[in-house]
């Protein structure tokens, strides 16, 4: 319910979508008690888009205590490569020719320094210490990844990155995504995550 209620995505919306792209219906508890079923069983269905009216509403129209999702083939496989660049700018090129070259990925997730500085303190990834991180990763048979991997890296360094390091094993993409995967924790050691209403200044 709580993804419903955001619109939750994640590293994988580049491909799969957010949540409003793979809810088919819901059953949701209205404010004045009422329980209405919303949806069927197909994605577009005719009529108003009332899903995507609740999909990212924030529970302010009700609570949803159901929910009917669309089930996906799992792929055979996923391997990632982490790509440094040393500014913002070239990440965002090397991005762009690879959507170009019609190189669709799982997910392409970007890092800037203050974030790859923070992630890596916390996690210990053995991150590069560059101005940009990317970490993009392809799903599919061997064949494919293979395929699709050696389309990304011959893009990739024809930007010049200062450091590509492509997964051989799940432990080395376990690596990759480490630091990306910690945020929270990284954040914690940054920032104040409470003030206790004590401290609060009385107006």
């Amino acid at each position: 319910a709580g993804n419903i209620a955001m619109n939750s995505g994640g590293a994988h919306c580049l491909k799969y979508g957010v949540t409003t792209n793979n809810l088919l219906g819901v059953t949701m508890v209205m404010m004045d008690g009422t329980v209405v079923e919303i949806g069927g069983a197909h994605l577009d269905a005719g009529g108003l888009d009332l899903l995507g009216v609740i999909c990212g509403s924030e529970g302010q129209l009700g609570v949803v205590t159901e929910a009917t999702l669309r089930i996906l083939r799992k792929p055979e496989g996923a391997r990632p490569v982490l790509i440094g660049y040393d500014s913002n700018e070239v990440a965002g090129a090397c991005v762009s020719d690879i959507i170009k070259a019609g190189v669709l990925p799982v997910a392409i997730e970007f890092m800037d320094r203050p974030c790859i500085e923070a992630c890596e303190a916390f996690a210990k990834a053995g991150y590069p210490m560059c101005e940009a991180l990317l970490i993009i990763e392809v799903e599919g048979s061997p064949a494919e990844i293979d395929h699709q991997l050696g389309l990304i890296t011959e893009i990739a360094r024809s930007h010049n990155p200062v450091e590509l390091r492509e997964a051989g094993d799940a432990d080395e993409a376990a690596r990759i995504w480490l630091g990306r995967k910690s945020p929270f924790g990284a954040m914690g050691q940054i920032n104040d995550l409470h003030v206790p209403g004590s401290d609060h200044p009385v107006s």
